[in-house]
């Protein structure tokens, strides 16, 4: 009787997959995989319902970026227009100041001064419309687009205006560093507001050319440059150690934790310079 059972069984299971399958008996052709683009038209397309208008913006700027990395223009002005006008329905400062953000920065990654700013007049509150060309000046600058960071810096004033432009040099100097033109990036530092964040960049940039004494020098001084346990943590958060020791110099990151009393700090620095080796380690597997 369990014989005939099992058998009935793979009988069952056997005309089953018979009827799975096509004319011919050939396997069905795989599910068809949808293109990037398809697949942001529907997010966007259900962003629509997102009741809270805060997070429908910021979904729909993510959108947003997401077809500018495709290449798709059109696709990007479609959806950033989605979230502006979602934007504009918000009431209350704060999470107006939120959304408005996040919209600027997608814009500020794309170049687009002129639509960034076309969001920035949506914030009618006067103390927070500065606040936010500010940041605009910050991620522009940071993602190379100099030119249009100085624009919007010129529509700030006072010190606001003043620190948009200290930050659009120290920018430039970081790019110097990062390109390797290190002498360049050093006359940058005397002037520039945020020194650790230049002098670490030119300590990598000198690793990097395999000067580890000069990278040794320069990170001592970006390191004075901080004050306490909370620049201590500064340090590690901006992953100092870790870019060091990917860069090949775990040495030269290790000689910070010699000194380091705080245990939670000395944990944290010792696992960046861990990572930041196979960092390094899976550059060099890289065909």
């Amino acid at each position: 009787m369990a014989a005939g059972r099992a058998g009935a069984f793979i009988l069952s299971v056997v005309t089953v997959m018979a009827g799975a399958l096509p004319a011919g008996g050939r396997p069905a052709p795989p599910p068809r995989v949808p293109k990037p683009v398809e697949l942001l038209k529907r997010a966007a397309e259900a962003a629509a319902d997102i009741e809270e208008l805060q997070e429908r913006v910021t979904v729909l700027a993510f959108i947003g970026r997401a077809y500018h990395d495709t290449g798709d223009k059109p696709g990007a002005d479609r959806v950033l227009k989605q979230a502006l006008d979602a934007a504009g329905k918000i009431e209350e400062d704060t999470p107006l100041f939120s959304a408005l953000n996040t919209i600027m920065s997608v814009e500020a990654r794309r170049g687009n001064v002129a639509a960034a700013l076309k969001a920035a007049d949506v914030m009618e509150n006067k103390r927070s419309r500065p606040e936010l060309l500010t940041r605009l000046v910050h991620e522009l600058a940071s993602e190379g687009h100099f030119k249009a960071a100085l624009k919007a810096a010129e529509l700030l004033k006072g010190r606001p205006k003043e620190w948009a432009l200290a930050a659009v040099e120290e920018a430039r100097a970081v790019a110097l560093a990062r390109a390797g033109k290190i002498d360049d990036a050093l006359k940058a530092v005397p002037k520039a507001e945020d020194k650790y964040e230049l002098l670490t960049e030119i300590a990598l940039a000198q690793a990097r050319a395999k000067q580890p004494e000069k990278a040794k020098a320069t990170l001592a001084e970006a390191a004075r440059e901080l004050a306490g346990e909370e620049g201590r943590g500064r340090m590690l958060q901006k992953s100092s150690l870790r870019q060091l020791a990917a860069a090949g110099e775990p040495a030269l990151a290790l000689t910070f934790m010699d000194k380091e009393k705080s245990p939670a700090l000395k944990t944290h620095g010792l696992l960046a310079i861990a990572e930041g080796l196979l960092d390094g380690g899976r550059k060099e597997k890289k065909p």
